[in-house]
């Protein structure tokens, strides 16, 4: 089962591009995924149309597709609500998990402990890497940005199969 997408996001599209599965071949353990692949042509723009438009659903993103220079881009605009509305959305899973776990479940150390440790810090779900090759998941990569880039729209750039 594919673990999900890293994306390249920033600003200016045209900035974008320089990201390959090759910049990750030797960091395979610690996305705890076996193979990378990049997404290339219409696979790419197909990737970019889904993944966009499950943002837009599940979160309330501003998302659409953009043709600059003869290139088709997927983009979103990250709000303060859209923010919010993720940090929601994990909390509550999180309060979920922590309130069903037993003690029996912290002796053996057991999967809901793995989901809990998860739900804090997505270890299994796509990657956003900025302009300067910041790596986040989409809740840290939202907190990380500041007050001037809420409100503005980011592109994807290429795209990463993880599995």
């Amino acid at each position: 089962m594919a673990r999900g997408y890293i994306f390249e996001i920033g600003t200016d599209p045209e900035k974008l591009g320089d990201l390959s599965e090759s910049d990750y071949y030797e960091s395979l353990d610690a996305l705890i995924v076996d193979y990378v692949a990049d997404r290339t042509g219409d696979d790419r723009v197909d990737v970019l149309s889904f993944e966009t438009e499950a943002l837009a659903r599940e979160y309330g993103f501003e998302t659409g597709m953009e043709n600059v220079n003869g290139e088709l881009y997927g983009w979103l605009i990250p709000t303060k609500d859209t923010l919010k509305r993720v940090a929601q959305k994990r909390f509550e899973k999180f309060r979920e998990l922590s309130a069903s776990v037993t003690e029996e479940d912290f002796e053996k150390d057991t999967i809901k402990l793995w989901e809990i440790r998860n739900t804090i810090k997505d270890t299994s779900g796509n990657l956003f890497v900025s302009e300067f090759g910041c790596e986040y998941p989409l809740l840290q990569w939202l907190a990380n940005l500041d007050d001037d880039s809420m409100g503005r729209k980011f592109y994807f750039g290429n795209v990463i199969l993880m599995h």
